[in-house]
């Protein structure tokens, strides 16, 4: 017999902060190493104070509404990794065109592409193709956020829930 609030909490530390960085790695070509790693450090143990609180001092958020501490995870993922990456040195130019030569992401890569000299010609076709590229990323975050959603709601029981992440 598996505990809700165990599901929760793992769903929450491979998923709530691993989802902006999925966007971020391929839409932001300003995303780096330190971006990542405080992504994935702080997964742990801010999943764990936020399910299972700390005694007198953050309450624990595993009796509460799912959306209450998936929102607040996935806030505080999104703001620890933008703060981080703000604050730190971009990666090296050379490392950035090699990558978008590699793997042409798409999202907000329009400088490294100039460079990299991968630009179409025809200014239109550029944004066609970037207005395609955003609604892949939204449509791929929206599908990933409604599986894992409905997996946590199917083990916690929560049918209504199941039943909107899977329509």
């Amino acid at each position: 017999n598996i505990d809700a609030a165990w599901i929760n909490f793992i769903n929450s530390v491979t998923f709530l902060f691993m989802l902006p960085l999925t966007v971020l790695r391929w839409g932001w070509w300003r995303l780096n190493i330190w971006g990542e790693l405080v992504g994935f450090v702080l997964s742990f143990p801010l999943a764990y104070v936020v399910w299972f609180g700390l005694p007198g001092l953050v309450p624990a958020f595993q009796d509460r509404p799912y959306w209450q501490a998936f929102l607040l995870l996935f806030s505080l993922g999104w703001g620890a990794i933008l703060l981080v990456t703000a604050f730190t040195q971009p990666a090296p130019r050379e490392v950035l065109v090699a990558f978008y030569r590699r793997a042409r992401p798409p999202g907000f890569w329009g400088h490294v592409a100039r460079e990299a000299d991968d630009v179409a010609t025809d200014g239109h076709l550029r944004r066609g193709e970037r207005t395609l590229d955003l609604w892949l990323v939204a449509s791929g975050t929206v599908f990933t956020t409604c599986l894992v959603g409905a997996m946590g709601a199917g083990f916690g029981r929560q049918w209504g829930l199941f039943a909107a992440c899977v329509g």
